[in-house]
C-alpha cells in the first residue's frame, strides 16, 4: 500500500512538473556524458602520443636482441631464438610478435680490393617492396656457395665495380690454440638499389651510408652492402664445419652478429597499462642481458627497447595529467553544480504540494518515495545512455583533433564499447548518487515547514544560512590567502627541485583556487543582501518607481536573483578562463620554438667548414638564398663560484648581428636585444685592454654566482680562466636552460647563462690563456617564402654541409601542434568553453522562467494597480539588469583571477628535448618553466564571448517578460487552491 501511494503522488505531480523533469533529465544525462567523455577522451589522446611517439623513432618499435656468434650453426641459433621469444611472451605477452625479423650480419670485411664491407643480411621476399632497383636484381642464394650482394649508387663508386663482378674477401678461424687458418668469401654484385621512401621502419634505421670506424689506431671508411640471410648463413655455417673438423674448433677472427627484431603491436597499446609495461619491458631486458648463451654460437647477448621513451613519456603524462585531471575536475565539478540546482528546483517546484500534502497527513517516507520515483526515469536514462553517449562524444571529440595517423588508437573506445561502458558504471553512480543526495536534502529543507510559514519566507527571506552562522566564508577566503602565500613560497628559487616544483605546484595552485572559489561565492552571498538594502535605500531618493520596486522584491527574497548570478558568474568566469588559457597555450608553443632554437634554423658547424675563417664562414651562409640574417658564435661549459663548480653555460655570439637574428621576447627580459648587444660593442676595446669581458647574464647565473651589475667574476673552461664583468640581468638568454640552484640528479642542466660578444672573447682567451676560439654554432634567420626556405633546408640539411645537430623552429612548430598530448589539452579546453556558455544559457533559461513564474502575481498586482505593460517589464528590466550586470562584472574579474593564478602552473610544454648533452629527466621538468609563461588575453574571442552572453540575458529577459505579462489580470489573480 505505501508503494501504490508513492506511484500515485508520483505520477500526479508528475502532471505539473513533467517540464522541469525533463530539464532534470537532460542535465543529469549531460552530466554523465562529460564526466564520463573528459577521462576517455584524455585515454585516447594520450595512448595517442605514446604510439606517435614511438613511430617518430623506427627503433623503438622492436624489441631488438642481438647476440655475438664466435661459430655458426643453424640449430643453436634456432634454440637462441626460441628461448628469447618464449621469455618475452611470458614476460610481456600478445604486446611483442612472436615472430621476429632475422637479421645476421658480419660487421666488418674486408675485401682483397682493400676496401672495407659491412654485409647486412634480411629476407630478399620482403625486402623487395623496400627497395628500388636501379641495376640488376636482388640477391638470391647460390647453389655455387658464392654470396650475392647489392649496393647503393654511392656504394659503386666508392668500391669502383660493376654489376656481375666478383670480390674475394680473406675470412679468418683461430683455432683452440689459436693458430690463425684463413678462408675466403666469394662475393658477387648482382643489383644497385636506393632506400625506398616511407622505408625506415623496415630497415630498422639502416641508411646504407658510408661509415667510419676505427680498427687498431687507424680509422676507415666500410660500406653496408645487402645480402641475402639464406645465403649468409650457409657461407658461415660452413665456415663452422671447416673450422670444427679442420681446426678441432676454434672462432673467427671477426665474429658474425645476429639481430633479432620483435615488433610491438600497437593495437594493444593502452596508457592505463604503460607503468605496467614498463616494469614488464624492464624485467624482460634485464633478462635477456647475456641470456641465452650458447657458447661459442651464441654468446654476448644483449637487448634494447624502447625503456627510455617509456620512461620519458610518463614523465610527460604526469606532468600533463595534472592539469588534465584539474580542469577535468572544473568542469565536472560546474556540471554537478547545475545537476545539484535542478534538483533543487525540482523540489522546490514543488515546496507548496509537499508542504500542503504533510498539513493533510502524507509521511516523510510517502513523499520521499514519490519524489525518487520521478527521479527514477531520469536516473535510468542517465544510467542506460549516459555511458554509450559518453563514448559517442570521445570518439568524436578524438577524430577532431587528433591526426589521422593518430586516430588508431580510437579503437580502445570501439573494440569493446560494452566493455567500456561498464568501466564507466562508477562515475555514473557518483553523478546519480549527488543529484539524489541534493533532492534528499532539499527534500528535508522543506518537510518540516508549515504552509503559513513556508509563504512568508517566499515573500520575505529571514533565515539565516548554516555557513553564515559558522562564518564559513572568512574561513574559506583565509585558507585561500594560506594557499596563496604557499604556492608563492614554493615558486621562489631555490625551494625545492625542478621536478618536485613541476608536480606539486598544479595541485597547490587548484587548492587555492578551490579555496577561492568557495570563499569569494560565500562573500558574494555575505554581501550581496546588505548591497541590495543599499541599493533599496538610494533607489528610494530617486524619482523613478521601476528601480525601487525591482530592488525592493530582490532585498526581500534574492534567492533566486543570487542563483542566477552564481550560475552567470561561473559560465562566464569559465568560459572567459578557458579562452585566455587555450590562446596562452597555443602561444606557448611558438615561444617554446623559438626559444628553442633562438632563430630560424641552428645546429652546430659541420667539420668541412671549420677550416674557413670567420667571414668565409659567414659569407658562404649570407650567400644562401633565403637565408635574411646570420649570427656565428661559440658555445661552452663553464664553471665557476663556489669552490669553481657552479656550471654556467656560455654563448659567445656576434653582437653586431646577434639582435637581428635571435628571436626575443617580453619573457627573456623587457629590454630590447640591440639596447643590450650595443652595451658589448661599446665595450669592446675597453674590455680588450683591461682583459676583462662584459657579459649579459641570467636571473638564475646571477642568483648562483650572487652577481649584480658592474660585478667582476671569473669562469674557468679547459683553457683556464677568464675575467667578466656583468653590463647586462636579464631574465632568459634563447637555448639556454637553466636553473639557480637543485635541478636535482641531473648534472647537465646549468645554474645560469652568461652571453658575451665572440669577438671580444676571442681577443681576451688569446691573450690570457694563448688559446684561440672557434666558432661552433650558426643561427640564422630565413625568409618564409616557400621556395626560398626549401632552398635553405636543402642546403643545411643534406650534404656535406649539413649542420650538425640542425633544429629547424618552423618544423619543430609543426611537430609540436599535432602532438596527441596538445591536441588533448586544446579538446577539454573547448569542452570546457562549450559547457560553461551551455550551461550558462540552461541555468539562465531555467531559472528565469521558474522565478517569472512564481511572480507572476507580483506583476498582475501591479498592473491592476493601474501600471501599464511597459513600466512593468522595466521593473523586470532594472531585476535582471543587476544581476546580469553584477554577474558579468564578477564573472571578467573571476575569470581573470582564474589565469592569473592556473596559467603558470597547468600550461604544458610539450617540447621533450633541449639543448643539453645527455640531458635528463629533469631537462623535460624545467622546459616547463623556461621560458616563462606569457599570458595572452584574446581581444576578439572575448568580444564575440560577450555578445554570446548578452543575447543570453536577453532572451532570458525577453522570456520572463512574455511569462509574466502574457496572461491576463483575471487569471492570474484567482483565488488560491488552499
Amino acid at each position: 500500500m505505501p508503494a501504490s501511494s508513492m506511484t500515485i503522488l508520483a505520477l500526479w505531480q508528475l502532471r505539473q512538473t513533467w517540464r522541469l523533469l525533463g530539464v532534470v533529465s537532460a542535465g543529469l544525462l549531460a552530466a554523465v556524458v562529460l564526466v564520463c567523455a573528459i577521462p576517455l577522451y584524455a585515454q585516447v589522446a594520450e595512448s595517442a602520443g605514446l604510439r606517435h611517439t614511438l613511430e617518430a623513432d623506427p627503433q623503438s618499435m622492436y624489441i631488438t636482441v642481438h647476440a655475438t656468434n664466435s661459430l655458426f650453426a643453424m640449430k643453436e641459433l634456432h634454440a637462441a631464438e626460441l628461448d628469447i621469444t618464449q621469455e618475452l611472451q611470458n614476460t610481456l605477452g600478445s604486446t611483442v610478435s612472436s615472430e621476429p625479423d632475422l637479421s645476421v650480419q658480419i660487421p666488418t670485411l674486408k675485401a682483397v680490393s682493400g676496401q672495407y664491407m659491412r654485409l647486412l643480411g634480411t629476407e630478399m621476399q620482403d625486402a623487395g617492396a623496400h627497395l628500388l632497383l636501379k641495376e640488376g636484381r636482388l640477391p638470391m642464394p647460390s647453389s655455387d656457395g658464392v654470396i650475392e650482394f647489392a649496393l647503393t649508387p654511392t656504394g659503386l663508386s666508392n668500391l669502383h665495380l660493376s654489376v656481375g663482378q666478383y670480390l674475394q674477401a680473406p675470412y679468418s678461424i683461430f683455432d683452440a690454440s689459436n693458430r690463425e687458418s684463413t678462408q675466403t668469401i666469394t662475393l658477387r654484385l648482382v643489383g644497385v638499389f636506393t632506400e625506398a621512401a616511407q622505408s625506415a621502419l623496415f630497415w630498422h634505421g639502416e641508411t646504407f651510408a658510408p661509415e667510419t670506424f676505427s680498427h687498431g689506431l687507424q680509422t676507415s671508411q666500410r660500406l653496408p652492402v645487402l645480402v641475402d640471410n639464406r645465403a649468409l648463413i650457409a657461407s658461415l655455417s660452413a665456415l663452422s664445419e671447416i673450422a670444427i673438423k679442420q681446426n678441432n674448433g676454434g672462432q673467427f677472427e671477426n665474429p658474425a652478429e645476429t639481430y633479432w627484431y620483435y615488433p610491438f603491436d600497437f593495437s594493444r597499446l593502452d596508457i592505463n597499462h604503460l607503468d605496467n609495461l614498463t616494469n614488464e619491458l624492464k624485467a624482460a631486458l634485464t633478462t635477456l642481458e647475456h641470456n641465452p648463451q650458447f657458447f661459442p654460437y651464441v654468446v654476448e647477448t644483449t637487448s634494447e627497447g624502447p625503456l627510455a621513451i617509456f620512461l620519458d613519456y610518463s614523465n610527460r603524462v604526469t606532468v600533463l595529467g595534472l592539469p588534465l585531471l584539474c580542469l577535468a575536475f572544473l568542469i565536472g565539478s560546474l556540471v554537478l553544480f547545475f545537476v545539484v540546482l535542478i534538483t533543487g528546483l525540482l523540489v522546490e517546484g514543488q515546496e507548496m504540494t509537499i508542504v500542503l500534502l504533510r498539513s493533510r497527513g502524507a509521511s516523510a517516507r510517502q513523499i520521499v518515495g514519490s519524489l525518487l520515483w520521478q527521479s527514477a526515469g531520469p536516473g535510468l536514462l542517465a544510467l542506460v545512455l549516459g555511458p554509450f553517449l559518453a563514448i559517442a562524444l570521445a570518439q568524436e571529440l578524438a577524430s577532431l583533433t587528433l591526426q589521422p595517423a593518430d586516430r588508431a588508437a580510437i579503437e580502445l573506445l570501439t573494440a569493446n564499447r560494452l566493455g567500456v561502458a561498464l568501466g564507466l558504471i562508477g562515475q555514473t553512480l557518483l553523478v546519480m548518487g549527488l543529484a539524489l543526495l541534493a533532492m534528499a536534502l532539499s527534500a528535508w529543507h522543506v518537510m518540516y515547514k508549515t504552509l503559513l510559514g513556508t509563504r512568508r519566507a517566499r515573500a520575505r527571506s529571514g533565515e539565516q544560512p548554516l555557513w553564515t552562522r559558522f562564518n564559513l566564508d572568512l574561513v574559506a577566503a583565509a585558507l585561500a590567502l594560506l594557499g596563496f602565500l604557499l604556492s608563492s613560497y614554493i615558486s621562489s628559487p631555490g625551494v625545492i627541485d625542478v621536478r618536485t616544483h613541476v608536480l606539486i605546484l598544479p595541485i597547490t595552485t587548484l587548492i587555492e583556487l578551490l579555496f577561492l572559489l568557495l570563499g569569494g561565492l560565500l562573500l558574494c552571498l555575505r554581501f550581496f543582501p546588505l548591497l541590495l538594502h543599499l541599493g533599496e535605500r538610494l533607489a528610494a531618493r530617486s524619482r523613478g518607481a521601476a528601480p525601487l520596486l525591482a530592488v525592493a522584491q530582490m532585498a526581500r527574497a534574492p534567492r533566486q536573483s543570487l542563483r542566477m548570478l552564481l550560475l552567470l558568474m561561473l559560465a562566464v568566469a569559465f568560459a572567459l578562463f578557458t579562452l585566455i588559457f587555450a590562446q596562452t597555450q597555443n602561444q606557448r608553443l611558438h615561444d617554446l620554438t623559438a626559444y628553442r632554437v633562438g632563430g630560424d634554423l641552428s645546429g652546430d658547424i659541420p667539420i668541412a667548414q671549420q677550416n674557413l675563417s670567420w667571414e668565409q664562414l659567414l659569407n658562404w651562409y649570407r650567400s644562401l638564398h633565403g637565408v635574411t640574417s646570420v649570427t656565428a658564435g661559440y658555445t661552452q661549459k663553464l664553471t665557476g663560484g663556489s669552490g669553481d663548480g657552479v656550471p654556467i653555460d656560455l654563448r659567445a655570439v656576434d653582437a653586431s648581428t646577434y639582435a637581428s637574428t635571435i628571436y626575443w621576447t617580453s619573457q627573456d627580459d623587457s629590454q630590447p636585444l640591440s639596447a643590450l648587444t650595443n652595451k658589448l660593442l661599446a665595450q669592446r676595446a675597453e674590455a680588450t685592454r683591461e682583459n676583462v669581458i662584459p657579459a649579459i647574464v641570467d636571473d638564475a647565473a646571477a642568483r648562483s654566482l650572487n652577481l649584480s651589475q658592474g660585478q667582476k667574476f671569473v669562469l674557468r673552461d679547459f683553457h683556464g680562466p677568464l675575467y667578466y664583468r656583468v653590463v647586462g640581468i636579464v631574465h632568459f638568454i634563447p637555448t639556454v636552460y637553466d636553473s639557480p640552484s637543485r635541478v636535482g640528479p641531473d648534472a647537465s642542466i646549468s645554474h645560469g647563462g652568461l652571453l658575451v660578444d665572440y669577438q671580444t672573447t676571442s681577443v681576451v682567451a688569446l691573450a690570457i690563456n694563448q688559446e684561440t676560439l672557434s666558432p661552433t654554432t650558426i643561427w640564422l634567420r630565413t625568409s618564409s617564402n616557400p621556395a626560398a626556405l626549401a632552398n635553405v633546408r636543402h642546403a643545411l640539411l643534406t650534404g656535406t654541409n649539413a649542420l650538425d645537430n640542425p633544429v629547424d623552429r618552423r618544423e619543430l612548430d609543426a611537430v609540436l601542434s599535432s602532438d596527441p598530448l596538445y591536441a588533448a589539452l586544446n579538446g577539454i579546453l573547448s569542452i570546457g568553453a562549450a559547457v560553461a556558455l551551455l550551461l550558462g544559457l540552461l541555468s539562465n533559461l531555467l531559472v528565469s522562467c521558474l522565478n517569472a513564474r512564481e511572480r507572476r502575481n507580483n506583476f498582475a498586482v501591479l498592473r491592476a494597480l493601474g501600471s501599464k505593460p511597459w513600466q512593468a517589464a522595466s521593473v523586470l528590466l532594472w531585476e535582471q539588469g543587476i544581476v546580469y550586470g553584477t554577474a558579468l562584472a564578477l564573472g571578467g574579474i573571476l575569470g581573470f583571477a582564474f589565469a592569473w593564478l592556473i596559467l603558470p602552473a597547468f600550461i604544458f610544454s610539450p617540447l621533450a628535448g633541449v639543448d643539453t648533452a645527455n640531458a635528463g629527466e629533469e631537462a623535460f621538468y624545467l622546459v616547463q618553466s623556461v621560458p616563462a609563461v606569457h599570458e595572452i588575453t584574446p581581444l576578439w574571442p572575448i568580444v564575440l564571448l560577450l555578445c554570446a552572453l548578452l543575447a543570453i540575458c536577453a532572451l532570458a529577459l525577453l522570456i520572463m517578460t512574455c511569462i509574466v505579462l502574457r496572461p491576463s489580470i483575471s487569471q492570474t489573480l484567482r483565488v488560491d487552491e488552499d
